[in-house]
């Protein structure tokens, strides 16, 4: 098309365009397992924990494929848009730019888990009991799928009374004590 273009005679001419035609360039490739890595640590460092904390739980959903990209200084920028979700998927947004052109978005979703200890029902505690230190106990469990209110310590409950009736291993929540 271009060539017709410049007015040239080309009727004496018979084309022979092949039905595919590969264009190779200089690439690099980036590894889904190198992405993860970025994810996984940004969350790491969100939420203050290191990647040697027992109590945090981060596995990322799904696959995340390799990538080519083209040949130069490679910059990955992270960002949590929704910030940590313990009780649902963690969204993280990665931007991939060579040489300060942006080249892809990439979206990895990821379960965090938060393990804490819980201040749980030790036996079974009636209603307008006085909460003492042998009527609680702490559990290990995944905070996420608490909702606000549990306690971490049992110095915070002790000596209040119970609202309600409580069975053994229940959460001890401040919806459920008196002072």
């Amino acid at each position: 098309m271009r060539l017709a273009g410049t007015g040239a005679d080309f009727s004496g001419i018979a084309w022979m365009v092949p039905d595919l035609v590969t264009v190779t360039a200089n690439s690099q490739s980036l590894s889904g397992q190198m992405l993860m890595d970025k994810a996984i640590g940004m969350i790491e460092q969100q939420t203050g924990l290191g990647a040697n904390c027992k109590d945090l739980s981060i596995e990322v959903l799904g696959n995340v494929q390799d990538f080519v990209i083209p040949v130069g200084n490679l910059t990955i920028h992270t960002s949590l848009p929704y910030g940590i979700h313990y009780s649902g998927p963690t969204q993280v947004v990665l931007v991939i730019n060579v040489n300060g052109q942006f080249v892809t978005k990439v979206t990895i979703q990821c379960a965090v888990k938060l393990y804490r200890q819980i201040v749980v029902a030790a036996g079974p505690i009636n209603a307008g009991e006085i909460l003492t230190a042998s009527s609680l106990r702490l559990e290990r469990m995944d905070a996420g799928k608490l909702g606000a209110g549990y306690f971490t310590e049992t110095n915070k409950v002790i000596n209040l009374m119970a609202r309600r009736s409580l069975t053994p291993g229940m959460v001890v929540m401040d919806s459920m004590v008196n002072k």
